[in-house]
């Protein structure tokens, strides 16, 4: 049924001597289905958001970087978001750039998600990797500095660091960034591995 025209039949039906008990549910009853609608749709909404949230942060279905990249930009697209979210979002995007060989388009998203949340250890982090990966150490290096300086305890731009700092060619202070790295996470060696970037 309708809602509106069950809306109808509660408020117009023969109600003899009880009219004045519905009243109330004459005059709110426009408001009620309009409630109804606008959860229907907002549920509608957050299913699509959900469904497309999945695909950009790559947790089902093993999604191509095409199909994360068109699911990052739908959502910015279509919700906003607070900065740190879109940050999160921008930084998803990149990734998946990064493996389409888009890196102008990946420095871009990284780029404009430390703008939008530069206190954000991780996103100097993710910044640095991915320059890391692409050969830009002193960038990567400055990234990871700034990583380091928000989060002190994290192992992981610690780690990144010493990379760098053994690339360029200052083993000794890499290697100390490693030790350092390890110290507050046994399992820095294994995921860096597993991302494919090795001391």
């Amino acid at each position: 049924m309708h809602p509106r025209a069950g809306a109808r039949m509660i408020v117009c039906g023969p109600f003899d001597g009880k009219a004045k008990v519905f009243d109330p549910l004459k005059r709110f009853a426009p408001l009620i289905v309009l409630a109804v609608l606008a959860a229907l749709g907002a549920r509608a909404q957050g299913d699509e958001l959900g469904r497309l949230s999945i695909t950009c942060r790559n947790e089902a279905g093993a999604p191509t970087p095409q199909q994360r990249v068109a699911a990052c930009s739908a959502i910015l697209a279509n919700y906003p978001m607070e900065p740190p979210q879109e940050a999160m979002i921008r930084v998803n995007r990149a990734w998946s750039y990064s493996l389409e060989k888009r890196m102008g388009d990946a420095e871009a998203d990284y780029n404009r998600a430390i703008q939008l949340d530069p206190n954000s250890y991780i996103l100097y982090n993710e910044r640095g990797l991915f320059r890391l990966q692409t050969g830009a150490f002193d960038a990567a290096l400055r990234d990871y500095n700034s990583a380091v300086v928000l989060s002190p305890q994290a192992a992981y731009p610690l780690y990144g660091r010493g990379i760098v700092h053994i690339r360029m060619g200052d083993v000794a202070r890499g290697q100390d960034d490693l030790a350092a790295a390890r110290a507050r996470d046994r399992n820095v060696d294994t995921v860096f591995r597993i991302i494919g970037v090795t001391p």
